[in-house]
């Protein structure tokens, strides 16, 4: 297509949410500063988050299952970069998939970003968040080890990498965050917008096939 991009795949945003931080709220990266000769190396997708994997022998839906290995450290954000990508007018969007909030991770097939980043002009920036127990377990008020939301807020969490790191990576316009998401993940796309920890981190919004309740 006459462009190249840029990918920087299975990038870190939070502290892996294992043992003790199971089913707690997401925990910030500690800052560290890669060098040339000490450099993160983002060649390979992130592990996809833990899911029961739906085989229907029917290419439509099976395309949706992750095709690398599962585990609980699974937050991890993938970055595609279009060549011609001006700093000056860069934007970025971020996505987040469907799924029922059960299914769906990053490292799908179908999501590879490459294509829509080169279409689009824009950076693609898509995330993985917890999911089933282990994002959106709860158990009332009292039952305070499992909180709930855990996937709102590794999705909050993502975003707060983004708009801090996104300018030194790419030279994308932490004015021009575009939250996209499809299914659930459009559904968690407006929560983020009615959050007030979550609405200053974007500045447009697109949703596709779901909203949050409004009850």
């Amino acid at each position: 297509m006459g462009t190249n991009i840029s990918v920087f795949l299975g990038i870190p945003y939070a502290k892996p949410p294992i043992d003790k931080l199971r089913f707690k709220a997401p925990r910030r990266l500690k800052d560290v500063n890669y060098t040339t000769s000490e450099p993160f190396e983002a060649f390979n997708l992130g592990n996809s988050c833990y899911q029961p994997i739906l085989r229907n022998n029917f290419v439509p839906w099976d395309m949706f299952n992750p095709s690398n290995n599962m585990s609980e450290d699974c937050l991890r954000l993938n970055i595609y970069h279009p060549s011609n990508n001006k700093k000056e007018n860069s934007s970025a969007i971020v996505f987040f998939h469907g799924g029922d909030y059960t299914t769906g991770s990053s490292a799908s097939d179908i999501f590879n970003a490459s294509y829509l980043a080169i279409k689009s002009n824009s950076t693609i920036i898509t995330v993985n968040y917890r999911l089933g127990i282990f994002g959106f377990g709860y158990f009332g008020p009292n039952y305070t080890d499992v909180p709930g939301n855990m996937g709102l807020l590794d999705q909050q969490m993502a975003l707060k990498w983004i708009k801090k790191n996104i300018v030194n990576i790419t030279g994308t316009n932490q004015t021009k965050i575009t939250l996209f998401g499809e299914g659930a993940g459009g559904a968690s796309a407006t929560a983020h917008l009615f959050a007030k920890n979550s609405s200053k981190l974007f500045d447009r919004i697109i949703t596709s096939s779901g909203t949050i309740d409004n009850k």
